[in-house]
Formats: structure tokens, sequence, C-alpha cells
């Protein structure tokens, strides 16, 4: 009986160790992450295709906006940002729904991302 306090004691006491550590880290993390969303993170609005868009030729132009500073790829191919922080490119697609990922990176190596669906129906 002394044996099985003793364990269950030592179990609670670990358990809560875990947790306090995993709190810490946790709270430490989300503000080295609102220091760097608010000083440099790289925004990205895409304006073209929309999400879910039904399409009927193969290609299918991908333009958006993003700091002016900042390196975008589109399915991991990189892509021009102009001096405002407008990009365009052309995403060849296959049949039925395309997943399209963008990714605009800051200099920090801080990432914003979108992952967009475009259906190809000829």
């Amino acid at each position: 009986m002394k044996k099985r306090l003793i364990l269950s004691i030592l179990v609670i006491a670990l358990i809560g160790a875990l947790l306090g550590v995993g709190c810490k880290s946790k709270s430490s993390n989300d503000n080295n992450n609102s220091n760097n969303n608010s000083s440099t993170l790289a925004t990205l609005d895409i304006t073209q295709p929309l999400d879910e868009t039904t399409v009927n030729t193969p290609l299918v132009q991908v333009k958006g906006v993003t700091t002016a500073d900042a390196t975008v790829t589109v399915n991991e191919s990189l892509v021009d940002v102009d001096a405002s922080g407008k990009f365009s490119t052309t995403v060849s697609l296959g049949l039925g729904p395309n997943s399209i990922s963008v990714v605009a990176s800051d200099s920090q190596g801080n990432e914003n991302s979108q992952v967009l669906t475009v259906i190809y129906a000829p």
C-alpha cells in the first residue's frame, strides 16, 4: 500500500512537471511569435484565383500581394516579387482538384502561407 502511494505521488509529480514545462515552453513560443509577427512577418493576399474555383483550361494564373521584400514560392517554385510586393505566376493543372501552395517568407524566415484548391474541368 505504501509503495503504491509513493508511486502515485511520483507519477502525479512527474505529470505536473511535464505539464509545467509544456505550458512554459508554449507561452515563451507565443511571445516569440507575437514579437516576430508584429515586426516583420510577410503578409500574403492571394487575389487570383479564388479558393475552390473551377476552370476549363489547364493553366491558371496565380496573383497576389505580399510584403515588398518577401520571398514567394508557388508549389515550391520561386516567384518574382516586384517593388510593391505584387507577384504573378502560371500553374499547370491536372484534371480534377489541384492544390496550389503559396508561401511568403520574410528575411528572418517567418512564413505566411495559403493553400488553394483549383478544379480543372474541361
